[in-house]
């Protein structure tokens, strides 16, 4: 009798220490929750040459075609600065000129879908939790222009315009570009100013195919990825940096 008194404790004893190991677990996962996607809240890309190749044929053509209503010098006799040509400030300053605005504008938005980019976008907007942002040195009014067209309009409907980061162009004020840091800061900035994101830079990941910018990216912390034209090496990247699998 006693034998299987002693067994019966035995048993409840390990019962009990069962469960207070269980709830213990509990607390502990409780307390140090996984971090989703690694942290990261808000993935970055720049425009050109990331999401979109420019026309490089077309560009000129359309510069030499429209000669007379470029402002900028030519270089070695032919060749035309067409990036300052089409730049904001140009674009802007060519409001009272309708004919040459939009002619700077179909200039600048010669561009093509890279077709892998635009898939993976398409797989990052099906994330929850997760953000979309453009960082870009294009433009705010050649954007505009940009997603007023059918063919491109799409390609940005998963992206958060309103929290992205475009050049905008104010007389007496200097245009903040990358690679400077303070490109990145001011987004930032914006973020948790006015919207109150309280986003920190190890939270961002940024995606440009210039390395300059990816060097002025991580001096304020973020995190990157430089893109070399490899749709699948970036889409391992992704999986990498996110500790996900994108189906694409």
């Amino acid at each position: 009798m006693k034998n299987n008194t002693t067994r019966f404790t035995k048993t409840i004893l390990s019962f009990v220490a069962c469960i207070l190991l269980a709830q213990t677990a509990a607390l502990t996962s409780k307390a140090v929750p996984a971090q989703k996607h690694n942290g990261i809240k808000i993935v970055l890309f720049d425009i050109h040459s990331v999401i979109l190749k420019p026309r490089a044929k077309k560009r000129i053509k359309l510069f030499l075609k429209h000669r007379k209503y470029m402002k900028t010098r030519w270089y070695f006799g032919f060749l035309p600065i067409i990036s300052k040509a089409t730049s904001e400030r140009s674009i802007v300053k060519a409001r009272n000129n309708p004919t040459r605005q939009k002619v700077l504008l179909e200039i600048v938005n010669a561009v093509k879908p890279i077709t892998g980019t635009v898939n993976i976008i398409g797989a990052l907007a099906k994330i929850e939790g997760l953000e979309l942002h453009l960082g870009t040195n294009l433009g705010a009014t050649a954007f505009a222009d940009l997603i007023n067209r059918d063919v491109f309009k799409p390609i940005f409907v998963p992206f958060n315009i309103e929290k992205s980061k475009f050049i905008t162009y104010k007389r007496h004020e200097k245009t903040i570009k990358k690679p400077n840091p303070k490109f990145f800061s001011d987004y930032l900035d914006n973020l948790n100013t006015n919207f109150s994101m309280a986003i920190k830079p190890h939270e961002i990941l940024f995606i440009d195919d210039k390395k300059k910018n990816i060097h002025a990216a991580q001096k304020i912390g973020m995190q990157t990825i430089h893109f070399t034209g490899n749709c699948y090496k970036l889409q391992k990247q992704l999986e990498a940096k996110l500790s996900l699998q994108l189906y694409i």
